[in-house]
């Protein structure tokens, strides 16, 4: 067989991203948080409480410190939980330096923007497992959802299957026959496919 006639679709995995933990779920701490909060700031030192408790069902009590190399996480209650993030400060070719945390778990070890306290501890997304809500939805449901998106962007109403509103006044001719016509072969794909029962 030289071929396939139809590519084959990638099964659907709901019953694992259904179960994992959402990126909502847990406390963030981002470079921008950080910055702003001044723990950049060689000597800073801030407390966090995590207003979830962590699956143990104890709150969880940090304090950070920024020490020459990075920050310091020390765990208040007394779990173990402490850890040594390393902040990379990268120069960038247009000026200026962009900000990184290392992740702390032994195994990950990668640049990451956010870390994630979940389950008592620090640590990236993907070493936590969470998922982003759009991870969870169906084919069917992002493709709805980037329709949503393309009428907000063309200033029509929400509902997929009114009629097409006029062109923006601030929006090029170009501009939005090009978006038009992405839109209605959108909706072409979503109409298609609800017919078909997929």
């Amino acid at each position: 067989m030289l071929g396939r006639a139809r590519a084959r679709e990638r099964p659907v995995r709901w019953w694992r991203s259904v179960s994992r933990p959402l990126v909502s779920d847990a406390v963030a701490l981002s470079v921008e948080v950080a910055r702003e909060n001044g723990l950049l700031v060689p000597g800073a030192r801030v407390a966090v409480q995590a207003d979830a408790p962590d699956d143990a069902g104890a709150s969880s009590h940090f304090t950070i410190t920024r020490t020459e190399s990075g920050l310091r996480f020390v765990d208040e209650l007394g779990l173990g939980n402490d850890a040594v993030v390393t902040v990379e400060e990268q120069p960038m070719k247009i000026g200026g330096v962009r900000t990184w945390f290392w992740c702390p778990m032994v195994l990950c070890e990668k640049r990451t923007a956010t870390l994630y306290l979940h389950a008592g501890f620090f640590a990236c997304r993907r070493c936590h497992d969470l998922i982003y809500p759009s991870q969870r939805k169906n084919s069917n449901e992002r493709l709805l959802t980037r329709l949503r998106q393309l009428r907000a962007r063309l200033g029509w109403s929400d509902d997929v299957l009114a009629p097409h509103g006029d062109r923006p006044a601030n929006m090029r001719v170009t501009t939005f026959t090009r978006l038009a016509m992405r839109h209605d072969s959108l909706l072409l794909r979503v109409m298609d496919r609800i017919e078909s029962g997929r």
